[in-house]
């Protein structure tokens, strides 16, 4: 009798748990699936609904933004159910990083699949400072500060104007490092004047200003559009991540992918990152290359203690492995050059810094951009007196004019 007791009461309890568990109320169990077929503008994906919760499942489809998503932000309805279901990503932006969910919803609540990143591809075909001859353009970087002026000096248009004609004898476009009021009366000055010079704006990114960047960037979309037949391409930083002891150094990635996906997103500008080559050929930043529509790179045999008579064989081997991590991407070379003047210790004493070199090196240089169909950028149009200590060191005398707008040798006529 005290067997039946304890049989019947073991059924009971059984029982109790039984129902306890149907009651049991969960969330669904899902699973984000692979993204396929992605394109500047589009990309599938979709999911797999593992546990349906013991609820009926009523909603089910992806979710994505260019944050952590949720289904506050754009998502797919994909019908209703347990098991897979596929998923069309639509209204992309071009050379952007998103980031995906699988959602599924029943009677007790929303839940979320692993998150997946993709990048779009590209809405930019390229090439990049070609004329419409199929040429490659030749371009030189512009500081326009001149003896006893800094950044933050105010340029006048006077100033401006004789800069650009003199930079147009000898180039067809300029490289600007920052957007703001001296950058915008460039541009400006080569509206009104008709001058024939196209732009690489910049963008002044410093690791230790993150609120500045963000009007940087808001103000190099505002001077994008409204110069866009002058302005050809957007480069957001200069030599931001090549070294950790500089005041600019960019340790968080996260925030210039998204100044690129915002600058994609507002503007139909190419856009690109300026450092030294040696950057993008570390792994670390591969997702950033994803993003920008063309490389620009930074070389100098000089700065790397490689001779005159070896550079440009080093710029060349440096360039291919570009290519070869890179195949897809265009690569131009937005800062090279060679200073006029050094102090001891600086660079190899082996490495001569003179004007006759600097000829040479230009006249190399620019057959080897032609030969390879490679647009070169040129540090830089006129010596900067405010950026060294010293009137003789290099810093200062990398310039193919002087500080006054006097050609050094290798513009200087009949020489």
């Amino acid at each position: 009798m005290k067997n039946l007791i304890k049989l019947t009461s073991l059924c009971f309890l059984m029982l109790i748990c039984i129902s306890y568990s149907c009651m049991k109320k969960e969330v669904p169990r899902l699973i984000t699936s692979e993204i396929t077929n992605i394109t500047s503008i589009s990309a599938k994906c979709g999911g797999i609904i593992t546990d349906d919760g013991s609820r009926e499942v009523t909603a089910r489809g992806v979710c994505w933004s260019t944050g952590h998503p949720t289904v506050a932000d754009k998502i797919t309805i994909d019908g209703s159910g347990s098991g897979s279901f596929t998923s069309i990503i639509s209204g992309l932006n071009g050379a952007s990083k998103y980031y995906v969910r699988a959602y599924a919803t029943n009677s007790v609540g929303t839940a979320y699949g692993n998150e997946i990143s993709f990048t779009t591809n590209s809405t930019f075909t390229g090439p990049i400072f070609y004329n419409n001859n199929g040429k490659i353009i030749n371009a030189v970087c512009y500081g326009p500060f001149r003896d006893g002026q800094a950044p933050g000096s105010v340029l006048t248009e006077t100033q401006i104007k004789e800069d650009l004609l003199i930079i147009k004898n000898h180039w067809d476009a300029i490289r600007l490092y920052i957007s703001d009021d001296n950058s915008e009366n460039i541009l400006k000055v080569i509206t009104d004047n008709n001058i024939d010079l196209k732009v690489l704006l910049g963008i002044w990114i410093s690791g230790k200003t993150p609120i500045d960047n963000a009007s940087q960037v808001d103000r190099a979309i505002v001077l994008t559009n409204a110069y866009r037949n002058i302005v050809q391409a957007v480069s957001c930083g200069n030599e931001i991540f090549i070294s950790p002891e500089s005041d600019i150094y960019v340790s968080n990635l996260k925030e210039i992918e998204g100044y690129l996906n915002k600058i994609h997103d507002q503007t139909t500008a190419p856009v690109t990152i300026d450092d030294l080559y040696l950057v993008w050929l570390d792994p670390k930043y591969s997702d950033l290359v994803t993003l920008q529509d063309f490389l620009a790179i930074h070389i100098y045999g000089q700065s790397d203690n490689v001779s005159l008579e070896q550079t440009i064989s080093f710029i060349d081997d440096k360039i291919n492995e570009l290519k070869t991590l890179f195949p897809q991407k265009q690569i131009l070379i937005t800062e090279t050059g060679w200073t006029t003047s050094k102090n001891a210790g600086q660079f190899n004493a082996l490495t001569i810094a003179d004007e006759v070199s600097q000829k040479q090196f230009y006249t190399i240089c620019q057959q080897w951009s032609n030969s390879n169909k490679i647009p070169v950028f040129y540090f830089e149009a006129f010596n900067e007196r405010w950026k060294g200590a010293t009137a003789t060191e290099a810093e200062t005398n990398w310039g193919f004019y002087y500080a006054n707008r006097t050609p050094k040798l290798v513009f200087q006529v009949g020489k």
